[in-house]
């Protein structure tokens, strides 16, 4: 286990931004740039190396910033392992994660924090803004409207694929419980920190800026879809701690049926016949039925439920069909940036 140091919690900070950096020190100007311009001066900022094997954050990088503490790991521990040894590590009440490779826009913070004091929240969720080639392409998925979601609300919110969690937001006295070893970690804790949480506020202005990168939306399979399968277990205790009866047989039936969805979409993007993605494919096809088509309409889930319609049709079908689907996505959003 990686040693965490002693903090001094005498004097706590109004918020600690955690920077976590694995190879992304060229990109770690831009987003210590954004953190130094807050309007929020009083910050604590634990910029964390996580083992990089090619140009690891040295303190001279972060020299411009006083406010800035090194965290040197001697070896890769992955994000959620980091995660754990940053909340460990961190002197204030409230805890912001920003990636290396992203930025937040000024005010994020602040009104972060004023959401949450004025809410007394447990946790401030806001929605992410994609961006790629340095053309803005939209928000990730986020409700529409309310000021303050019970966690059972932001639990099936989440199922339903109308929200998107991840550590970029705002966590109230967070535990470090993140699963380690588990790439997508961060949607496990958050969601975990939200069945804790007895308040959960929204803030619908998009703070954070997501660098989508080219490796992000590249066709490949990687081997790591084999954890995505796993993420209804990984969420099965959270969904159960705040729901009962048919609404946790619900809610533990979307999370499945979201996580077939979201594993269909990624073999799609793979264009060769490679044994990855027979094997996600084969394993769709054991989850992927009329029954569940029915489920999505009675959601009003009409992409999903065409989507499994289109597989149950014919895989090849439904790659050719999903991959016009995102160059029409990005048409929309090139289109959509030059009239901005």
């Amino acid at each position: 286990m990686t040693h965490v140091p002693q903090r001094d919690r005498s004097t706590e900070p109004a918020a600690t931004i955690v920077v976590p950096s694995f190879n992304s020190a060229e990109c770690l100007p831009t987003a210590l740039a954004s953190i130094s311009a807050q309007t929020v001066q009083d910050l604590e900022i634990l910029v964390i190396d996580d083992g990089s094997t090619q140009l690891p954050v040295t303190q001279e990088m972060l020299a411009h910033e006083p406010r800035a503490v090194l965290h040197a790991l001697p070896e890769n521990i992955g994000y959620g392992a980091v995660t754990n040894y940053a909340i460990r590590a961190a002197r204030g009440e409230w805890i912001v994660f920003v990636d290396a490779d992203d930025e937040i826009e000024p005010w994020c913070v602040e009104r972060l924090l004023a959401r949450g004091r004025e809410e007394d929240a447990d946790i401030v969720l806001m929605p992410l803004m994609c961006r790629r080639g340095g053309r803005r392409i939209g928000p990730l998925a986020f409700p529409r409207e309310g000021q303050v979601l019970t966690p059972a609300q932001a639990a099936v919110a989440w199922a339903r694929h109308e929200l998107v969690l991840s550590e970029h937001c705002l966590l109230r006295r967070p535990r470090p419980d993140a699963p380690e070893g588990y790439t997508y970690s961060d949607a496990v804790h958050v969601l975990a920190h939200i069945t804790r949480s007895r308040r959960i506020a929204l803030l619908h202005e998009p703070g954070y800026i997501y660098d989508v990168h080219a490796g992000s939306t590249t066709g490949t399979l990687r081997p790591n879809i084999i954890e995505l399968m796993q993420m209804p277990a990984r969420t099965a205790d959270s969904c159960r701690a705040v729901t009962s009866g048919r609404q946790r047989q619900e809610l533990l039936q979307t999370v499945s049926d979201y996580t077939v969805s979201q594993v269909l979409h990624k073999a799609a993007r793979e264009t060769r016949p490679t044994p990855l993605r027979r094997h996600v494919e084969g394993w769709c096809r054991a989850r992927v039925s009329v029954r569940g088509v029915l489920r999505h309409l009675r959601r009003r889930q009409v992409s999903a439920a065409a989507s499994w319609m289109l597989f149950l049709i014919s895989p090849a079908l439904h790659r050719r069909m999903y991959t016009a689907y995102d160059r029409s996505k990005d048409r929309r959003a090139s289109r959509s940036h030059s009239e901005s």
